[in-house]
């Protein structure tokens, strides 16, 4: 992969994976959420642990981390204050969904990737602030080599190590008896949307259940090995993506789909923009 940076310009992809974490990072700072004044945990359960409960309930204090997520985000959109606009976007993100969770009986883990990717990437405009600055501010971010290898090997570690995460907390807490098929089964029926035609063939068929309980295991267990190069990436991109089209069709409401999209983006898709953004200097050596 390495070799692959070193041939062709992957400035656009990091700028538009940049830019993409950011409208993610803006739509949940304007998405609606009422707080309800009390907290539905009975602990905290974020990286807010320690701050009081008044304070996490409080509808203050969900409002202006909107407020310093949506202008950050604009401000890092624009390239403006940079690094400082980056790390008030990151925290504010990961600390508005912490807010959430601690305010929720149930939330599904939909931002996480988004806030450690967007972390990244923070990290990537703090060591080569003035580059990337110079070449916006010079219209030559196209053509400009400044999105260096680590933070796509990063980017690919992280999506892999967090759904490998998922698959060893299934097998610590349950082993393989997790695949069972019939907790699938249950959990559809119970959550499910009915309509669905894969909803109604898990319901209806233990053996499809088990097995896809069964490939949901592996393939997040495995996961991690996406950092071995594209053969695994490209492996555990289309079965992560398999396994997220099967939750998408029978949880349709689950809100996943920032999930399979990251992983679709930086596991798959990568490849082709980089291949087809060649580097001018790699063109002309041809």
């Amino acid at each position: 992969m390495n070799q692959l940076f070193e041939k062709y310009n992957p400035t656009r992809f990091g700028l538009i994976s940049t830019r993409i974490l950011l409208i993610l990072a803006i739509a949940l700072g304007c998405c609606p959420f009422e707080m309800t004044g009390e907290l539905e945990n009975v602990k905290t359960i974020s990286f807010l642990s320690g701050i009081p409960a008044e304070t996490l309930a409080d509808p203050g204090v969900m409002y202006g981390l909107r407020a310093v997520l949506v202008v950050a985000a604009l401000m890092w959109f624009f390239c403006l204050l940079v690094p400082v606009s980056c790390w008030l976007t990151a925290l504010a993100f990961a600390g508005l969904w912490a807010l959430r969770l601690e305010n929720s009986i149930f939330s599904p883990h939909i931002f996480h990737v988004a806030i450690m990717l967007t972390v990244i990437h923070a990290a990537w405009f703090t060591f080569y602030r003035r580059s990337i600055v110079y070449a916006y501010r010079s219209d030559q971010t196209a053509t400009t080599y400044n999105y260096p290898y680590w933070v796509y090997w990063l980017s690919v570690f992280y999506i892999g190590w967090f759904h490998t995460l998922a698959g060893i907390e299934k097998l610590r807490a349950h082993g393989w008896a997790w695949a069972d098929g019939t907790s699938l089964q249950l959990w559809t029926h119970a959550f499910g949307y009915h309509p669905s035609p894969v909803t109604q063939w898990i319901v209806s068929n233990h053996q499809v259940a088990q097995w896809l309980q069964q490939g949901t295991l592996v393939i997040e267990t495995a996961a991690i090995l996406c950092i071995l190069g594209r053969p695994f990436r490209w492996l555990v991109g289309l079965g992560l993506l398999g396994f997220y089209g099967g939750v998408l069709t029978s949880f349709v409401d689950y809100g996943f789909h920032l999930n399979a999209f990251l992983t679709a983006w930086f596991l798959l898709v990568a490849d082709f923009l980089l291949v087809a953004w060649r580097r001018p200097e790699a063109a002309d050596l041809e």
